[in-house]
């Protein structure tokens, strides 16, 4: 059933293609929560990311993810990002004043960026959380389950990974690609 899943989705998301991430461009900031973003996402349910929206976002430092947004494009990896913040009435992401973005059904660390911490809630990190990151050292917290091979990858900047006791799945494979 996963595979007729995924292509609901793909059709779901063809119909929502005219949600875009609004770029505010130049001088312009966008001020939410004593907080200033480049990019907001557009308060719909699903978060589509085109090509185009793909490479304005890659040049984002900032990224903003509105109460409404219940599911995140595939494709946020390597960016630029050194802030990212979910509103706080987001049923189903968080990120507190970790920088990331953080699924709330499962502990699932989605998106990190240069200056996340992982939460002691977390449990999980996605195939992708920091592809690509400009993250230069990062703690793993004992509460982490596993981290998948390419949690990591392409951080070409990452001098020290400190992984705390009981974090043993797939650490010796990270290690190798990282």
């Amino acid at each position: 059933y996963k595979f007729l899943l995924i292509i609901l989705l793909q059709s779901i998301s063809e119909l929502y293609l005219y949600f875009k991430i609004i770029n505010i461009k130049g001088d312009k900031k966008m001020n939410i929560e004593n907080n200033t973003f480049d990019y907001i996402v557009d308060n719909f349910p699903v978060w589509t990311l085109t090509e185009k929206d793909y490479l304005k976002l890659k040049s984002a430092t900032s990224l903003f993810i509105p109460d409404k947004v219940k599911i995140l494009p595939s494709n946020l990896k390597n960016l630029s990002l050194s802030k990212i913040v979910v509103d706080n009435k987001n049923p189903n992401f968080y990120s507190g004043n970790s920088n990331a973005i953080i699924h709330k059904a499962t502990n699932t660390l989605i998106l990190g960026c240069k200056n996340t911490t992982i939460p002691k809630e977390v449990r999980f990190i996605s195939e992708s959380a920091f592809e690509g990151c400009d993250i230069k050292e990062i703690i793993i917290p004992s509460n982490v389950r596993s981290i998948p091979p390419h949690a990591f990858y392409n951080c070409t900047n990452l001098e020290k990974l400190t992984i705390e006791k009981n974090v043993k799945k797939y650490v010796k494979m990270l290690l190798e690609i990282v």
